[in-house]
């Protein structure tokens, strides 16, 4: 049985949703995003802040031991407000993100999340609509992906020993582990 990229996305921001709920951050939207903005997504988000969107927004190759490296960023976005001038929402945002980020465990990754990365996407465009926002990426390791999805590791059959016979023409190879 495989996770579907869709699962595994919806898993993480359930997993960020919670963490910010246990840190009496409930007010803060979450949800899934399919990558960078534009001037208009930027102004029909930003009614909606603060809230925090991620995104699996890459998948690097298979490397020799036939695991990948999935891509995620979350963003995150706030106004500014009288009591919000500079953006101390924000960086209060990220920091619990960075902590829900650290305690991560998913049934499907290998380890938690890795070379963990952030930055600011601020620009005179978003200030003009007194919006902040940051982008925090990072990277998590699974194996075992097949065309359904990624097996879990307890479906995953590791072989103990084999024995193979090979025949090609006249010549014939056989091989064994164990």
């Amino acid at each position: 049985m495989g996770v579907l990229y869709n699962q595994m996305l919806d898993e993480v921001v359930q997993d960020i949703k919670a963490f910010f709920e246990t840190a009496r951050q409930p007010k803060i939207k979450h949800d899934r995003h399919i990558g960078p903005f534009t001037k208009d997504d930027v102004k029909k988000l930003a009614n909606r802040c603060p809230q925090i969107l991620t995104a699996l927004h890459g998948l690097d190759p298979f490397d020799q031991s036939d695991s990948q490296m999935l891509v995620f960023t979350t963003f995150l976005m706030t106004r500014g407000s009288n009591t919000n001038r500079d953006g101390r929402q924000m960086l209060d945002v990220l920091n619990i993100l960075l902590a829900a980020l650290s305690q991560m465990d998913m049934e499907w990754a290998q380890d938690g999340p890795e070379d963990v990365r952030g930055r600011s996407l601020y620009t005179g465009t978003l200030g003009d609509l007194n919006t902040n926002l940051w982008a925090c990426s990072w990277k998590m390791r699974v194996s075992g992906i097949t065309e359904a999805g990624v097996d879990l590791f307890e479906d995953l059959q590791v072989f103990d020993e084999y024995k193979g016979t090979l025949e090609v023409g006249d010549n014939t190879v056989e091989e064994s582990y164990s």
